[in-house]
């Protein structure tokens, strides 16, 4: 009885530490589950950075208008008055294109020239001189907006444009509005090469460098 006892004593004993051993297993696995996420956190590669785009201090340091002269200032103002005298001349173009058909059919001395084809000519001409004052309008505020910032190459823009629209109004198609835009297109590009603007511009070409 005695050796029984034993050999069950030691039994129990076995299963005992194989249940410990089992448990002490399954702990360090589980723990070992919970650190691997951890690790994967600290092993993911951190985001990549574009050096080619600005950042938030670049677009500030480039952005001038602070520093734009009182001259600049105003040109920038009136490119927009321009722009919406321009927009302005095209709506009442469009207002005016019933009359303006009647007079161009009036005035016709060909005789192969029918009043559909005049009547078809006029309006689309009317809406493309009306669509052409709205995209130039949009080019006046874009690039009086970076001619403010002291972009250089805004202002050359800008004088292009300003030419253009004097000749359009004052040799192709005279009317009081649009030659009012004309005018204050020619006025705001001679306030950009005034000296203290070409001053104000230079910095420009300075931080190029």
């Amino acid at each position: 009885m005695v050796s029984a006892a034993l050999t069950c004593r030691s039994n129990v004993s076995q299963v005992t530490t194989s249940g410990n051993s089992d448990a002490a297993d399954s702990n360090e696995s589980g723990s070992n589950g919970d650190e691997r996420p951890e690790r994967v956190r600290k092993q993911r590669p951190a985001l990549p950075k574009f050096p080619g785009l600005p950042s938030a201090d670049d677009r500030k340091a480039s952005d001038r208008t602070a520093d734009a002269p009182r001259l600049v200032m105003v040109s920038f103002w009136l490119w927009f008055v321009a722009g919406a005298a321009g927009v302005l001349c095209g709506i009442l173009l469009l207002a005016a294109k019933s009359q303006l058909i009647d007079e161009l059919i009036k005035a016709n001395k060909n005789a192969s020239l029918t009043p559909d084809q005049i009547e078809s000519g006029t309006t689309t001409l009317v809406w493309m001189i009306f669509l052409g004052t709205i995209v130039f309008a949009a080019l006046f505020a874009l690039f009086a907006y970076k001619a403010r910032q002291g972009v250089r190459s805004s202002r050359t823009i800008l004088t292009v444009l300003a030419v253009i629209t004097v000749l359009f109004f004052y040799l192709l198609f005279r009317h009081p509005v649009g030659l009012l835009s004309a005018l204050l297109a020619l006025i705001a590009t001679v306030l950009m090469y005034t000296p203290q603007a070409t001053e104000f511009y230079k910095g420009d070409d300075s931080r190029k460098r």
